[in-house]
This record gives structure tokens, sequence and C-alpha cells, in this order.
């Protein structure tokens, strides 16, 4: 789970999300903020529902 928090909110891969270049939107918020999402997501369990 340290990995996954790691690559979510410091990898350039997925940082490219919020920098997508010309013509293209940026995703909401900021890396940062997303780490912080992902960080709470482990603390709480890391849950994963079942599709239905």
């Amino acid at each position: 789970m340290a990995e996954l928090h790691h690559h979510m909110a410091q990898d350039h891969l997925v940082g490219w999300a919020w920098n997508p270049g010309a013509g293209r939107i940026p995703a909401p918020g900021t890396q940062a903020q997303f780490g912080e999402l992902i960080k709470a997501w482990i603390d709480t369990g890391a849950k994963c529902p079942k599709p239905a």
C-alpha cells in the first residue's frame, strides 16, 4: 500500500493528469490532494466494493 500511495501521490506519470497538455482538460484538484485522498482510503481499510 505504501508503494501504491507513493505512485499515486508522486509519480510523474500519474501527475500528467493535472498537466495533460494543450487542448486537454486537467483532472480536478492537485496530485497532492489526490495523494491525500489515497492515503485516507488506505488508512480506512482500502475497501473495494464488488461490482453489481
